[in-house]
């Protein structure tokens, strides 16, 4: 009596699990699809905006941190994961210096964004102005 029992109760939980794929597979759904892939890159480029405007944030408040006022745009790549191309940094007041102390200021704030944000100094652009 007890075997009974639980072969009724296996056949039950078999019929439960396959129904919906007996159901779905005689709809017109794909169920294999992907989905929208439109929705998915418009995703991951919000996500990518997001991150890059915390980054820039944080490099603006590292800017602060050594004396000087800018602001920092990140353009990154938008695919699954944030990869950064470039990183523009437009400097408005370095304080009071020398002319050749500007260009040492340059390369030290190049230098500590390229270290903070572990890119290669190519990619770090500063612009004074």
């Amino acid at each position: 009596m007890n075997g009974f029992i639980k072969s009724i109760l296996a056949i039950f939980t078999i019929l439960i699990m396959v129904s919906p794929i007996v159901k779905a597979l005689k709809s017109d759904i794909n169920i294999f699809a992907y989905g929208d892939v439109d929705l998915q890159g418009g995703y991951l480029t919000y996500v990518n905006d997001k991150i890059g405007e915390y980054y820039s944030e944080q490099c603006e408040n590292l800017l602060i941190s050594e004396g000087v006022k800018g602001t920092v745009k990140i353009q990154s790549e938008n695919t699954a994961g944030f990869f950064i191309k470039k990183v523009f940094v437009n400097l408005t007041d370095l304080g009071i210096y020398s002319e050749d102390e500007h260009i040492v200021i340059v390369s030290k704030i190049k230098e500590s964004l390229k270290n903070y944000l572990l890119v290669e100094e190519d990619k770090v652009i500063v612009n004074v102005g």
